[in-house]
């Protein structure tokens, strides 16, 4: 915590040299939505969960796949270090590319070491959440595998866009990209290979999102859900209820635990980054 709190000193003391006429030029000044940015210490984040994968996935290394978690049974260990293990390649890419976009955006926050914190805080959040929810079941087969990296990227987007939110167009348009894009992908396969029961969820989750939302919002997202999540949905007994009711009962199940244990550690993640800054 007082890394976390230097590192933002360090960017105001930048700053305020900047103002001052310092040839030392200051950080970007903090933005209110993602971006493409592609800072030194997302790239690590990001290159470390692509070793991890080709070294579990591609390679067989027993020391590199000993990090998954993949049940409650696991070691303590291991509920930090699956937070860089995915379960396949469409997994990965798809968490990487939103930990690409709103990564960028709470790293000009909260600084790199901020990002790790919040990444492996939120996923660490997701693995106890599931654990503690799922009950029996999360002691069986592979019902943990995954949750901690979908985890992660879900709380870093969220407290990104906590933390830029301010009245202006540019974040307008990131909220409505979290409800069309972000939340959507999330939901759609939160934990490959998960148990039935969370697939049934999240795509009921999704459907409710889709009737919520403004149809000129969310179109793009509706056509898909009809075509290739209605059965799950109705499998979930989510088909026959509709608006914001049906999108929280969905929510509401065990096995979406794993996103409230997200929202737990991004809202530790933004009090931390609102804290007064100590002087030196």
């Amino acid at each position: 915590m007082l890394g976390f709190c230097a590192a933002r000193a360090r960017l105001a003391d930048a700053s305020l040299e900047d103002a001052l006429g310092s040839s030392h030029p200051a950080p970007a000044a903090p933005g209110d939505g993602p971006s493409l940015d592609l800072s030194r210490g997302l790239a690590a984040l990001i290159a470390l969960n692509a070793a991890v994968f080709a070294g579990a996935a591609l390679l067989k290394l027993p020391a590199v796949a000993s990090l998954a978690l993949y049940n409650a049974n696991g070691s303590w260990l291991q509920y930090g270090t699956s937070a860089f293990v995915h379960a396949n390649l469409a997994h990965l890419s798809r968490n990487m590319f939103l930990l690409w976009l709103w990564g960028s955006a709470l790293r000009r926050e909260v600084t790199g070491a901020g990002l790790w914190f919040a990444y492996i805080t939120c996923a660490l959040g997701s693995n106890l959440a599931a654990s503690y929810a799922l009950g029996a079941k999360a002691k069986a087969g592979t019902a943990l595998l995954g949750i901690a990296a979908s985890g992660g990227v879900a709380g870093v987007a969220l407290a990104a866009l906590l933390l830029t939110a301010r009245p202006s167009l540019r974040w307008l348009l990131a909220a409505g990209l979290a409800a069309q894009f972000t939340l959507p992908a999330l939901l759609a396969a939160p934990v490959p290979y998960a148990p039935g029961a969370a697939a049934g969820a999240a795509a009921a989750g999704q459907s409710a999102l889709a009737r919520l939302m403004p149809p000129w919002l969310v179109s793009g997202a509706g056509d898909q859900l009809a075509g290739g999540f209605g059965g799950a949905a109705a499998a979930a007994g989510g088909g026959g209820g509709s608006g914001l009711g049906a999108f929280v009962g969905a929510l509401k199940s065990p096995a979406m635990s794993w996103l409230w244990g997200a929202a737990a550690g991004a809202l530790l993640v933004v009090l931390l980054a609102r804290l007064p800054v100590p002087p030196e």
